[in-house]
């Protein structure tokens, strides 16, 4: 049984979870290393939109793992009167972004801009990060 799960009785477990976060940073940091030893440097983009303390720290820690396992990060700060065009067109454009693996829109995200929105930003997010993966995957296949 690995070191980080200990079987305490038939129906519960003892999980360190250090050791796991840990063991979960150092396979990305690999993995980070693999992609950038072949010109491909994952970057991470979060977007604040308004003011709100909490998700300051949300930012700090995100930034601080991100840089830890080698991803590159920016935090964008947009004004809490964005329409939703603009945010749209904010998360549009850093999908296109062959520079851009991925966006973290962080809530909440006030004014006008409905959980519906967010929720078709984020999924066009995820249709980019798709394509940008099977793009990848086929460039690293060939150079490996």
């Amino acid at each position: 049984m690995s070191a980080q799960i200990k079987t305490l009785s038939n129906d519960y477990r003892d999980i360190n979870g250090r050791e796991v976060a840990a063991q979960m940073h150092a396979r990305t940091a690999e993995a980070v290393a693999s992609l950038v030893a072949v010109g491909w440097q994952p970057r991470l983009v979060s977007i604040r939109v308004g003011v709100d303390p909490a998700v300051d720290l949300y930012i700090r820690n995100q930034e601080r793992a991100a840089r830890k396992v080698g991803i590159e990060f920016e935090c964008r700060n947009v004004s809490a009167g964005i329409s939703e065009r603009e945010l749209r067109a904010t998360i549009t454009s850093l999908n296109t972004d062959p520079r851009v693996t991925g966006v973290i829109l962080q809530r909440p995200v006030p004014g006008g801009v409905g959980p519906v929105t967010v929720a078709v930003l984020m999924r066009n997010t995820v249709i980019a990060a798709e394509r940008l993966k099977a793009a990848y995957s086929e460039q690293l296949s060939n150079q490996i």
